[in-house]
């Protein structure tokens, strides 16, 4: 059988690691460009970019054609982004720029490098130029889901969350649903209907959006969320939504949308995103024991496209807390060394018991995973540590974000490749909570 073909087969199959150490053992041997090039893509596919970004260097060094000297720099740049290499990224950047001073994609992806490096006036200017000039639709989409975040972090709440979650929507970042184009809902209410939302993001994107089914039956109409993540489907029915897991439930006369834009669809502003606590848990783990219990994540799923941005270095962390806190490890994909911190790894089998866990709390404290905003939609006192490349419900600045309660703080990262900062920030919020 053809390696490559069993790859994509694997893959296909959403056996990532299995098509890993296919793709790794081919790499050891491909020696054309266009077996490098291959290969490049199914890496970029499973979101292995440091083999990705191994490649593109490769072929970057075999060619000499300018416009495949052109290609390759531009694989070279995205592998640099998504393995936070914002300076790496630069120097090919600044290159092709010589050469093609006007080409949109390069000056998206200075921007780009500009925002990792947090010379974020920089990026806008340069995301705003292209507006200015004539481009294709894809760059436009692209070039104002970018400057949403920005918007957002201007306190433009409203006109920056439709281009982040609409505009975004555009470039297939998120699932993709194919039910009936003509009940597809966007914007007008009509009391009496029946609503499905359909979840296209990860388990924290869920997490978020959820709560927005008050709102909906606020104005009358009757929301159902759909999800595939049974586990999760089983904390949102005990905590009140309705849910399905089968899109065979789905009945024609229904009106469906996207589940993530639904407040720029319901035109809420910032004062109507948080109601309350309203995930609950079920309370039937083990009891944990602590007079200071502290719950702790540093990295999320390793798969995830920006997880090297959100990653903080763990010792950092530990160092900040006091002798007399017992610190529980809520990492499920690779646990912490430390004899200071008590693994739950192979306690959390569920949503179920990662929601019993936090409840059992003093303080979480997270990266911006989904972590951070399950303990948050709980009510429970959170501080989450975000990076630069901050998530859209993290972009105002300040201490807190309207999407949760007073008891979530936000520790922000201020300088590329560097936690100093929210980390010494963490050891002053430590030091408050034992004295208080």
């Amino acid at each position: 059988m053809n390696p490559l073909a069993t790859a994509e087969f694997l893959i296909s199959h959403k056996l990532n690691d299995d098509a890993k150490i296919v793709l790794d053992i081919m790499k050891k041997y491909c020696n054309t460009v266009a077996q490098m090039d291959a290969i490049g893509k199914l890496y970029a596919d499973i979101r292995e970019f440091n083999d990705c970004l191994e490649l593109a260097i490769r072929i970057h060094d075999t060619v000499s054609h300018p416009k495949e000297k052109w290609d390759a720099r531009v694989n070279i740049i995205r592998a640099c982004l998504n393995t936070n290499k914002p300076l790496e990224a630069l120097k090919y950047i600044n290159i092709n720029e010589k050469i093609d001073p006007n080409d949109h994609p390069n000056r998206m992806d200075k921007a780009m490098a500009c925002f990792l490096l947090n010379r974020k006036t920089e990026g806008e200017a340069l995301l705003r130029s292209i507006l200015t000039e004539p481009r294709t639709d894809d760059i436009d989409a692209r070039v104002r889901f970018n400057l949403g975040t920005y918007e957002l972090a201007n306190g433009d709440f409203k006109p920056g969350l439709r281009k982040v979650l609409l505009d975004g929507r555009k470039l297939n970042i998120w699932h993709k649903y194919s039910l009936p184009v003509e009940q597809q809902w966007e914007g007008v209410l009509q009391p009496g209907k029946t609503i499905l939302m359909c979840a296209e993001g990860g388990m924290g994107d869920e997490i978020i959006s959820i709560r927005f089914q008050k709102q909906f039956r606020d104005a009358d109409m009757k929301p159902i969320w759909y999800t595939d993540r049974k586990d999760l489907a089983s904390i949102f029915r005990r905590c009140g939504f309705d849910v399905i897991t089968s899109l065979s439930d789905y009945n024609p006369e229904w009106l469906w949308c996207y589940s993530m834009p639904s407040p720029s669809y319901l035109e809420l502003d910032e004062d109507q995103l948080w109601y309350g606590p309203y995930l609950k848990p079920i309370k039937k783990a083990k009891k944990l024991n602590g007079s200071l219990k502290i719950g702790l994540k540093c990295m999320g799923n390793p798969k995830y496209d920006q997880d090297l941005h959100r990653t903080i270095p763990v010792h950092q962390v530990l160092d900040c807390f006091h002798s007399e806190a017992t610190i529980y490890s809520f990492h499920v994909d690779e646990d912490i060394q430390s004899d200071k911190v008590i693994s739950l790894r192979n306690d959390i089998n569920s949503w179920d018991d990662t929601l019993d866990f936090l409840d059992q709390m003093d303080l979480v404290v997270s990266s911006c995973t989904s972590l951070a905003h399950a303990a948050s939609a709980m009510g429970k006192k959170t501080i989450v540590m975000v990076p630069i490349l901050n998530y859209y419900t993290w972009a105002r600045p300040g201490r807190h974000s309207k999407w949760y309660s007073q008891n979530t703080t936000i520790l922000r990262q201020t300088e590329y490749d560097n936690w100093n900062s929210p980390v010494e920030e963490l050891r002053l919020c430590i030091d408050e909570l034992h004295h208080s």
